[in-house]
């Protein structure tokens, strides 16, 4: 665990965090302010390269865009189904359906959209506000 120490004193763990997202807007403008916060971030477009990076990198946290092509479900499912994950897992989504419903357990957490950044990262840094 890499510790960060911030100007104003504050101490957080740095996470490896995975942001799975077919829209670069959202996709790297996540990954930049988590990456201003010490996170060492990947960013990925694609649910088939998002399993992929997933199973090499054991990712702390998975941010998941649920329209992603490949499909946000099959990236949150294959992630539950392997026994050696261990992150949190984040979906990002305008609504729920009940596909939407059916991934939403086992610590799966929804982001809707639109969010707000500050918010996004204070839930993947566990302080849950926003």
């Amino acid at each position: 665990m890499t510790v960060v120490c911030t100007k104003a004193g504050e101490e957080r763990e740095t996470l490896e965090v995975l942001v799975a997202d077919d829209e670069p807007l959202i996709r790297d403008s996540v990954a930049e302010i988590l990456r201003t916060r010490g996170h060492r971030v990947e960013t990925v477009g694609s649910a088939e390269e998002a399993l992929s990076s997933a199973r090499v990198r054991m990712p702390d946290v998975v941010i998941v865009d649920w329209r992603m092509p490949g499909g946000g479900g099959r990236v949150v499912e294959g992630l539950l189904a392997d026994g050696a994950f261990q992150g949190r897992i984040f979906l990002l989504t305008g609504s729920i359906t009940g596909d939407e419903e059916a991934v939403l357990r086992d610590g799966v957490e929804r982001i809707g959209k639109p969010f707000s950044y500050l918010g996004l990262v204070a839930r993947v840094e566990g302080r849950e506000e926003g």
